[in-house]
């Protein structure tokens, strides 16, 4: 019986790429949630290179932001075993890291709301076996890990541990508690070298570099104001991402 294997795909396109290799090696149904702006998603919905038996675009579903049902919060609080107003309180988009918006309380319970119904539904149409993400960043890629654990689903997150190399494990930059630390080969490298060998690969550089061109080029600066000044500015209706990003209050921040 062929395996239903559920995708959380982002900007980063990781998940995209593996779900098209993927395909080539099992025979599966493959399903996706898109978290995606309005150009890539023209792309999702045209591409050819992945077979997707169904997808949901993630920021389609916020249209609907009327009084939050408490009664049905309060429900899948208990249903789940989530506590969602933790999950709220440290959403950076919410609160102390967004200094364009302040979302109101019934805001940010609508937006739960309508996440906790999209995920609600996604899980009992696709009963995956398999939820293949990246490491949760943000408040909902969190609350849909929680729910896939909750189901007992398969978790394959690809994450980082704290070196440049990446690990699948179910929990993001720990070994999984099957894996058998015995059986991986040592490269033998005293600590030391080991902290040589993480520096070499160290981001700072390229923040670095990205810094002390592209940042004090006056020439980009007025190309990419220029840009954002004759753009349509779209996504204040459509992501609740970039809710109360005037251009003017952009500008004055």
């Amino acid at each position: 019986m062929a395996a239903n294997i559920l995708f959380w795909i982002n900007g980063a396109l990781t998940t995209f790429c593996l779900a098209h290799y993927l395909q080539k090696k099992t025979d599966s149904n493959f399903f996706a949630i898109i978290d995606s702006y309005d150009k890539p998603k023209v792309f999702f919905q045209n591409q050819k290179l992945v077979k997707f038996q169904k997808t949901w675009f993630y920021h389609d579903h916020f249209q609907n932001m009327d009084k939050p049902d408490l009664k049905y919060l309060l429900d899948f609080e208990k249903k789940y075993e989530i506590n969602l107003w933790q999950l709220a309180i440290n959403e950076r988009i919410f609160y102390r890291f967004n200094p364009i918006y302040n979302f109101s309380n019934d805001e940010i319970l609508s937006i739960l709301e309508n996440e906790c119904r999209l995920f609600d539904k996604v899980l009992t149409e696709t009963k995956p076996d398999f939820l293949i993400m990246f490491e949760p960043t943000l408040h909902q890629h969190e609350l849909f890990y929680n729910m896939c654990k909750k189901f007992n689903i398969k978790i394959l997150i690809l994450s980082p541990p704290n070196i440049q190399k990446s690990i699948i494990s179910e929990k993001p930059r720990t070994i999984d508690a099957n894996i058998d630390l015995n059986n991986i080969i040592s490269s033998k490298r005293n600590f030391i070298e080991l902290q040589s060998y993480k520096k070499s690969f160290s981001s700072f550089k390229g923040v670095k570099t990205y810094g002390s061109k592209f940042k004090t080029s006056n020439l980009e600066l007025f190309k990419s104001t220029f840009k954002f000044l004759t753009s349509k500015n779209d996504h204040i209706k459509t992501h609740y991402t970039h809710r109360g990003r005037t251009k003017f209050k952009v500008l004055k921040y």
